[in-house]
């Protein structure tokens, strides 16, 4: 049986509004039952509580990531610099610069530092332009915004990329710290 997609929208609208209703709030609450608390889970870089960004990378610290059961990756040395960007120290600025920012996705802590997307687009671009990466386990839209405000800018960045993942959006009260505004 094939469906185009202008039969499935019909199906979809011609369910009453208060079927869809009771499945939108079931799921809604279903989600919110097996959904882990994001501050759960020991974060192991993640060191320091600030009242701006609710939680971010200890500067100056240096830890190993070790695989969990069942992953299969090398431990990996992760280095975080005193400005609690993961990497080597940020130079002064000397080119175009793009910053990413994102959790630890981007953070890539079971990566090599030379083998992350940040350090691969600086090896190919060259002296042209520069990429800081920044990412922290557990971030979301508002801590990520947060930090951008209060810290990123002082990097002087021409462009800001922000990288989310759908488990990103969680209710502003997960972060009670961080900025509301």
């Amino acid at each position: 049986f094939e469906c185009t997609t202008a039969e499935q929208p019909t199906v979809v609208l011609n369910a009453p509004k208060t079927a869809r209703s009771q499945t939108l709030v079931y799921g809604e609450i279903s989600v919110r039952r097996v959904r882990p608390d994001p501050f759960d889970v020991a974060l192991k870089g993640v060191g320091l509580t600030n009242p701006e960004t609710h939680h971010e990378l200890t500067p100056n610290r240096r830890f190993v990531t070790e695989p969990p059961e069942g992953y299969f990756f090398e431990p990996t040395l992760n280095e975080i610099n005193s400005y609690g960007v993961r990497g080597p120290e940020i130079n002064s600025k000397r080119a175009y610069r793009v910053l990413f920012i994102g959790d630890s996705f981007l953070e890539a802590d079971e990566v090599s530092f030379s083998d992350t997307f940040g350090e691969r687009l600086n090896r190919h671009f060259g002296p042209v332009i520069e990429f800081i990466a920044h990412g922290v386990s557990s971030w979301a839209p508002t801590t990520e915004f947060s930090w951008i405000h209060h810290r990123g800018m002082a990097l002087q960045p021409d462009e800001i990329y922000l990288f989310t993942y759908y488990n990103d959006f969680y209710e502003w009260r997960s972060y009670p710290l961080s900025d509301q505004a």
